[in-house]
């Protein structure tokens, strides 16, 4: 049986709830079902990062810096999709939304695309994007986050 190619995508790996819920996730999914890939925007050498690499996976690091960096940060995301057969881009918060959105619509391979919304607040440019540029599937950690998404 073929794994499922599963890249996670999110903004940075400093400590925090949904740094921690990643790597959560990861520990227990099933390594012979599920080929796992993790991707950052920036700041891959934190000890949430570290320990992920402990359990035998490796980071990309897209190493933004600033809104300058967007445009390569999706080629270099796109090309990634491709090289390594991406079956599912699960992308979480807003930034990683936007990067991953676009860096899946320039490859051939077009992987679901999954977000993954763990806050409250929403501004408006994100309530645009994701009416705009919706995604596979939107998962929310609560109803809340739902309800302020959803209404």
């Amino acid at each position: 049986m073929t794994n499922i190619n599963i890249l996670y995508v999110i903004p940075s790996l400093e400590v925090g709830g949904t740094e921690k819920s990643l790597l959560t996730l990861i520990t227990h999914l099933l390594k012979d079902e599920y080929e796992i890939h993790i991707c950052c925007l920036k700041n891959s050498d934190s000890f949430i990062a570290l320990t992920i690499i402990e359990k035998g996976y490796e980071v990309f690091n897209l190493s933004m810096k600033s809104f300058l960096d967007v445009p390569k940060a999706i080629k270099n995301l796109g090309v990634y999709i491709e090289d390594n057969r991406i079956d599912i881009v699960s992308a979480y918060l807003f930034y990683a939304h936007v990067i991953s959105y676009f860096a899946v619509r320039r490859t051939l391979r077009r992987p679901k695309l999954i977000y993954n919304h763990r806050t409250t607040i929403v501004y408006p440019l994100q309530t645009l994007f994701n009416r705009l540029c919706s995604p596979d599937q939107h998962v929310c950690n609560c109803d809340a986050a739902k309800d302020v998404l959803f209404g």
